[in-house]
């Protein structure tokens, strides 16, 4: 039979585990935003609403395929790959699909085939889609993405940090303004 102080110390080797995981993730999280590059994604928010984890936009990204891809057949829907990107202009773009990361360049992240139509085109998942926000501010905030989808004008964009095939959103703007900006 197990004594009471075996169990205190199983219970505290235990949380302490639990706590380095805990700070491992969010280090990890930290030291992609310090050292990453950021790139800017083109969006299309729509506002779900899920009862365990509260109001959050799930993002979907304008950039979420890559047309004539030669090598479509050697990738797998649920698969695992490498997007190569390279920012343009104002958006980041796609620019190849690989089954390991590149050495030529740092810019790339890790994706997830969704699916793969015409034997060439391939559809992908980023890691990153879910933006959570305060509950209070949700009317607010679907008012101005209505406002921002209808006008074909407006720069809707999520900046998203990557560094070694891991990104972390740092931020949302809709119509070029960052979303904080309409809390004020």
């Amino acid at each position: 039979m197990i004594t009471d102080n075996i169990r205190k110390i199983l219970f505290g080797v235990l949380a302490l585990g639990l706590l380095a995981v805990l700070f491992k993730f969010v280090w990890d999280q930290e030291q992609i935003l310090k050292k990453g590059k950021d790139f800017n994604f083109k969006i299309e928010p729509f506002d779900p609403s899920d009862p365990f984890r509260g109001k959050y936009l799930n993002i979907r990204f304008s950039e979420d395929h890559l047309n004539y891809v030669d090598n479509a057949n050697d990738f797998q829907v649920g698969e695992t790959v490498v997007a190569v990107l390279k920012q343009d202009d104002l958006f980041a773009k796609v620019i190849d699909l690989q089954k390991t990361p590149p050495v030529s360049t740092q810019d790339y992240i890790y994706v997830k085939i969704k699916r793969i139509e015409d034997t060439n085109i391939v559809y992908f998942e980023f890691p990153f889609s879910k933006y959570f926000f305060e509950e209070s501010k949700s009317d607010t905030l679907a008012k101005i993405f209505q406002t921002t989808l209808q006008n074909l004008n407006t720069k809707n964009y999520a900046i998203v940090t990557v560094k070694d095939g891991k990104g972390v959103m740092k931020d949302i703007y809709l119509d070029n303004q960052p979303i904080h900006s309409y809390f004020k």
